[in-house]
Parts: structure tokens; C-alpha cells; sequence
């Protein structure tokens, strides 16, 4: 088991955060075999992935290569080691600023799946152009998700829920398949094995149980990229 004692950090970092990032020139100067023991290219992006805890049970239950992105080191280190340790072959992460450098990462149409779940809510009018589900990058989603893909958010946020569903929709580019808003309970953590994919986004991260804690309820949304 990997303690976190030693990897606490600040709960959030600066969105436009460049130096000491990686940064591929392109797609293709990407080597896959540094991120996957199995040397393939991830099917699934989990954005903002923290400590990991969604990242490996997702890639333990769904078999798909999954790529976690996490900006902050020591976080990202944490999460490596985690990694490491589980000795899974489809399961990955980068230390990587995910707001501007995805289209430097990814193919066109080449994920199924991108997870964006409890992000920083950026509080202040100020800071909210850092918000990572924003105009800015509602094109970059759906230049990066295959046809039929999928984007999943969650968050204990009300006013950030509704601002990131008032923001896919209105780009046009997606349409919404399912929802949910649930009082987080002990019984609903329990069990972390038998939850599905959807629900594991909103009751089966770090940032989830915390949630709980604080004010009990969390809001979560999956949304399919239109057909043309």
C-alpha cells in the first residue's frame, strides 16, 4: 500500500500551468510504452485523476487501456506509484496540463471515453476561464472522442454542475443519456465492486467520500457526442 502522507499537496493548481509539463509535439511523438506495460494507445482519459482511485478500479473492471492526467507532481507521482505497484498492464498516467496540451497527446476520434469528475470548481469570476469544462475546450472533446463517445462529469457542486451542463449543451456537440443526484450515504460507498461504470463517477473517487462529508450530495452527468 502506498501512503499519501508523503505526497500532500495543495488541493488545486494554477490552470494554465506549463513548466516542467509534459509536452509531445504531436500524436505521434508519443511513446505508449512509457505509460502502458501492454504498449497500446488508452481507450478512456481520466482528467484530472488525483490520487487514482477510479483510474485503477476503472481499469481493473473495464479491461480498456485508461489514461489518467494530473497536473499536480507530487499527486501525479503518488498516483505513478499506485501504479506501479497494482502491476496492471492497461493502466497509465501523465504529468501534463490537460486544459491546453490534449490535441498534442491525442489522435482525432481516437478515445471512447473522457472522464472529468469532481474538478476544481474555480470559485472566484476570475478563475473560472481555468474551469477545464468550459467553450475553450468543448471542440477539443469532440475532436478527441470517436463517434458515439462519451463525457462523464460529476461533482458535490451544484452552481458547477449546472454552469458544465449549461456549457456541453450549449456547444452543441453533445447530447445528454443519463443523470443523477443522490445524498451521499455510508451504504451508497459501500460496495465499490458491483457499481457500474456510471455510478463509480460520482460514488467511486477520492473526491467522492469527501463529498459526502461536506454538504451529502452529488451530481453527475454522461453525455454522447452527437451523430453528423
Amino acid at each position: 500500500m502506498v501512503s499519501k502522507k508523503s505526497y500532500r499537496t495543495k488541493a488545486h493548481a494554477g490552470s494554465f500551468k506549463k513548466e516542467g509539463m509534459e509536452r509531445p509535439l504531436s500524436p505521434r511523438h508519443v511513446d505508449w510504452s512509457k505509460y502502458f506495460r501492454n504498449t497500446k494507445k488508452p481507450d478512456y482519459l481520466d482528467l484530472g485523476c488525483g490520487y487514482g482511485k477510479f483510474l485503477l478500479r476503472t481499469a481493473d473492471k473495464c479491461k480498456k487501456n485508461i489514461l489518467g492526467i494530473e497536473i499536480r507532481n507530487k499527486v501525479y507521482e503518488y498516483t505513478k506509484r499506485r501504479i506501479e505497484k497494482s502491476g496492471m498492464e492497461n493502466v497509465g498516467v501523465m504529468n501534463t496540463n490537460g486544459l491546453l496540451f490534449l490535441p498534442n497527446i491525442f489522435e482525432k476520434k481516437s478515445l471512447e471515453k473522457i472522464f472529468i469528475l469532481f474538478p476544481d470548481p474555480h470559485f472566484k469570476k476570475t478563475k473560472q476561464k481555468g474551469r477545464i469544462v468550459g467553450k475553450r475546450t468543448m471542440g477539443v472533446f469532440e475532436y478527441l472522442l470517436k463517434d458515439g463517445g462519451r463525457l462523464y462529469i460529476s461533482t458535490d457542486v451544484k452552481s458547477l454542475y449546472d454552469d458544465m451542463c449549461g456549457v456541453i449543451e450549449e456547444s452543441g456537440f453533445f447530447e445528454e443519456k443519463e443523470k443523477a443526484k443522490t445524498a451521499v450515504t455510508k451504504e451508497l460507498l459501500e460496495n465499490q465492486e458491483k457499481k457500474a461504470l456510471f455510478e463509480a463517477t460520482y460514488l467511486g473517487t477520492d473526491k467522492s467520500t469527501r463529498a459526502g462529508v461536506k454538504n451529502g450530495m452529488v451530481y453527475a452527468s454522461v453525455y454522447v457526442v452527437k451523430k453528423k
